[in-house]
């Protein structure tokens, strides 16, 4: 992507590899191998361990912290997953809290759930 003058600065943090397709979004932050990586509309993630939020697309306002939490979640927002594989099988589901390994790991599509 070049950046002339004329472009917006958008905020990314971007370390080891991640958040590789993004490109039009802004305020996301991706730490560890592969986070983030199919991001491409998501705006004001965080995504921290290996291969968080790797499928996310156009999900917003999503918070994972652990190895693969939130994995294939593509369009769902407002979740908050916590621990290792927490909420890995979620792809469209909204405003979900799952703390702890294996926390929710098998929803895929219902919304406001805690475990």
């Amino acid at each position: 992507m070049e950046i002339t003058a004329a472009a917006p600065i958008i905020p990314v943090t971007v370390i080891h590899f991640t958040g590789f397709n993004s490109d039009s979004t802004d305020h996301n932050t991706f730490l560890g191998y592969a986070s983030g990586y199919s991001n491409s509309r998501g705006q004001r993630n965080t995504f921290i361990g290996s291969q968080a939020g790797y499928y996310n697309t156009t999900g917003q306002y999503n918070t994972f912290l652990g190895r693969i939490a939130g994995i294939n979640n593509q369009t769902g927002n407002e979740n908050t997953f916590l621990g290792l594989r927490a909420g890995a099988a979620n792809v469209s589901g909204n405003n979900n809290i799952a703390i702890g390994t294996n926390a929710l790991v098998f929803n895929q599509t219902q919304n406001s759930l805690v475990a």
